[in-house]
C-alpha cells in the first residue's frame, strides 16, 4: 500500500491549498512477492477542417448540455506516427551515437532478464548512469516495444546527482520525482512513435554528473513480462544551431477537488514568456487519459489569440505534432494549453495518475532550452521543467 497511501496523502495536502494542483489519485496498488466568455478570434496557422468540436464549457463550470453550438474549426499541424517508419527501431547515422536502455527485472546493471509486469496497474522506475559525454544533445528518441499491450507510457527523466545506483529497479513506485531535481528528457504514451528533431535542433540532455530514470506505467490483466528498449541517438551540442527543451504545460488537476462532471468539460493552463527574448515553439505532444477528447495550444498575443494546435484526442493514439512554420512567443506573451474532455460515465472523474483518472499535460518543444520553464511552477509529478501557472 506504500505507493497508494503516499500519493493520496500528497494529493490531499495539495488540494487543501488555495492553489490546489491535484486531488487524491487512484494509482492501483500491486503486490510484488519477494520485493520490499467569448474568445478573441483565432489566427489559424493551418488549413481548418469543418469538423465540429465538442461543446467547450468555461473552465471549472458545469457545461450546458442542451445548448446547440456552431462548429469550430480545428487547426491540425503535421502529425507524426502516420507512417510505418515512425515506429521502426533507430539506426545510427554517420554523425550519431545511439544508446539503448533496456527494461529488466533485477537491480543489477548487467541483468538481462525481462521485467515482470504484475497483474493490475503500477508505476515502475529503472535507473541508469548517463552514458554520453558532456555537451551532448539528442537528435532522435525511439523505442523497440516488446509487450506493447501492458505499456501505458514511459517517461525519461534526468535526475540530480546522488540518485539511485546504476541498474536499480524500483517496483511499484509512487510515480512522483519530487525532490530529485527531475527534468523530463523524453516521453511516450500508448499509440505514440519515435520523435525526431529538425536538422538544426538538438534536444537538451543531462550531463554525465546526473542520472537517468525511465518511468514505466504498466496495466496488465495477468502477470506478464516485458523487455522493451528505449533508444536515444545523439550528436555533439556544437553541431546543432539550437538546443531545445521540453516543458510541461496544462493543468495537473483537471476538475480540482470535485472531479470532471458528466458531459463536456475543459481546463486550461497559461504559461508566460517572462524572459527578454522570443521563445520558439516547434512541436507539441498532448497527453490525457480515457475521457480526453481534444487539445489546443494557443498564443495570447496583445491583439488576438493565435491557434497553433487544435486536434482531436484519443487515448490509444497519442501523437507528436510538428508545428510548421515555427512560432515565436514574444516577451510578455503567453501560451494557453487547453484540454477538453467528454465524460460519458455517470461518475465524476478525479485527477490522478491512473488511466481511470484524468490529467492535462502538453509536452511543448521549444528553444532556447529551459526558457519556457517556470521555476516557481508547482508540480506533483516532481518535474522541474514545467510551466503550469502564469
Amino acid at each position: 500500500m506504500r505507493a497508494l497511501v503516499l500519493w493520496m496523502v500528497i494529493g490531499l495536502l495539495a488540494a487543501s491549498c488555495a492553489k490546489s494542483r491535484r486531488a487524491p489519485t487512484q494509482v492501483l496498488e500491486v503486490d510484488r512477492p519477494g520485493h520490499d466568455e467569448q474568445k478573441d478570434a483565432p489566427l489559424d496557422r493551418a488549413d481548418a477542417s469543418n469538423a465540429p468540436m465538442r461543446p467547450e464549457p468555461e473552465q471549472g463550470q458545469e457545461p450546458e448540455l442542451d445548448e446547440e453550438l456552431d462548429p469550430e474549426p480545428q487547426v491540425v499541424p503535421r502529425g507524426e506516427c502516420d507512417e510505418a517508419a515512425d515506429f521502426e527501431p533507430l539506426i545510427a547515422t554517420e554523425e550519431e551515437t545511439c544508446y539503448e536502455f533496456r527494461a529488466h527485472e533485477l537491480s543489477d546493471p548487467s541483468d538481462t532478464t525481462e521485467f515482470i509486469v504484475l497483474n493490475g496497474e503500477s508505476y515502475n522506475q529503472l535507473y541508469y548512469t548517463v552514458p554520453w559525454p558532456a555537451d551532448t544533445v539528442a537528435t532522435r528518441i525511439g523505442m523497440v516495444l516488446d509487450n506493447e499491450e501492458v505499456l501505458m507510457h514511459w517517461w525519461m527523466f534526468g535526475l540530480g546527482a546522488g540518485a539511485f545506483p546504476n541498474g536499480t529497479v524500483e517496483h511499484n513506485a509512487t510515480g512522483s520525482t519530487m525532490g530529485q531535481e527531475a527534468q523530463v528528457v523524453g516521453a511516450w504514451s500508448v499509440g505514440g512513435c519515435n520523435v525526431e528533431m529538425p536538422a538544426d535542433i538538438g534536444l537538451r540532455l543531462p550531463d554525465p554528473d546526473k542520472s537517468l530514470m525511465i518511468q514505466w506505467h504498466h496495466l496488465a490483466d495477468s502477470n506478464q513480462t516485458d523487455g522493451s528498449v528505449i533508444q536515444v541517438c545523439t550528436v555533439p551540442k556544437a553541431s546543432r544551431t539550437h538546443t531545445a527543451g521540453i516543458t510541461l504545460l496544462g493543468e495537473e488537476s483537471p476538475g480540482r477537488r470535485d472531479g470532471i462532471p458528466e458531459g463536456p468539460y475543459s481546463v486550461e493552463g497559461l504559461c508566460g514568456n517572462t524572459t527578454a527574448s522570443p521563445i520558439t515553439i516547434f512541436a507539441a505532444m498532448p497527453h490525457m487519459y480515457r475521457i480526453g477528447s481534444s487539445a489546443a495550444l494557443e498564443i495570447m498575443r496583445p491583439s488576438a489569440v493565435e491557434t497553433v494546435l487544435d486536434v482531436p484526442f484519443e487515448f490509444e493514439q497519442h501523437a507528436h505534432y510538428a508545428i510548421e512554420p515555427r512560432v515565436d512567443v514574444a516577451p510578455g506573451e503567453a501560451l494557453r494549453a487547453t484540454c477538453r474532455y467528454l465524460n460519458d460515465t455517470s461518475n465524476r472523474v478525479i485527477s490522478g495518475q491512473s488511466v481511470y483518472t484524468e490529467i492535462c499535460i502538453n509536452f511543448v518543444f521549444s528553444y532556447p532550452a529551459g526558457a519556457l520553464d517556470e521555476a516557481a511552477s508547482p508540480s506533483l509529478l516532481g518535474a522541474t521543467n514545467t510551466c503550469f501557472d502564469f
